[in-house]
C-alpha cells in the first residue's frame, strides 16, 4: 500500500518512480495501488 501525509499540487513523488521502474506482476501492482487500501480501510 502507498500513501503520504500531503501532496501539493505538482510535487514530486520519488517513491513512484521506483515502481515504475521495477516490472511489476499487474496482480502485485494491484495490490500495491489498491487492493491493500481497500482491504484494510473496509472499502
Amino acid at each position: 500500500m502507498f500513501g503520504s501525509d500531503y501532496l501539493a499540487p505538482g510535487q514530486e513523488v520519488p517513491q513512484l518512480a521506483l515502481y515504475c521502474q521495477i516490472e511489476l506482476p499487474d496482480e502485485v501492482q494491484a495490490k500495491i495501488f489498491r487492493d491493500n487500501a481497500r482491504r484494510i480501510l473496509g472499502f
